[in-house]
């Protein structure tokens, strides 16, 4: 079972156990459709995985921001906010 499979049949259990397991809450069901355990939980779940599907990508969001130096305007934003401090 996948962690949008999981979302899908409202498993609440399973998405917190691949959550736990390091899953990437961002991972895409297929290159084809492209849609996140985020997309299949607005469409099909409920409220409560829906709300941890979004506290965990917000926390993954704060994390790449400030570490994925591959984007070159993300990078100097990094720089920016460097040297301010």
């Amino acid at each position: 079972m996948t962690l949008c499979l999981s979302v899908s049949v409202l498993s609440l259990q399973r998405v917190e156990e691949f959550l736990d397991a390091g899953c990437d809450v961002n991972c895409l069901d297929s290159e084809r459709t492209r849609n996140t355990p985020l997309h299949w939980a607005a469409s099909y779940s409920t409220p409560d995985i829906l709300q941890m599907l979004i506290g965990m990508s917000q926390q993954y969001l704060s994390i790449s921001l400030l570490t994925d130096t591959s984007n070159p305007i993300r990078l100097q934003a990094i720089m920016a906010v460097t040297i301010a401090q």
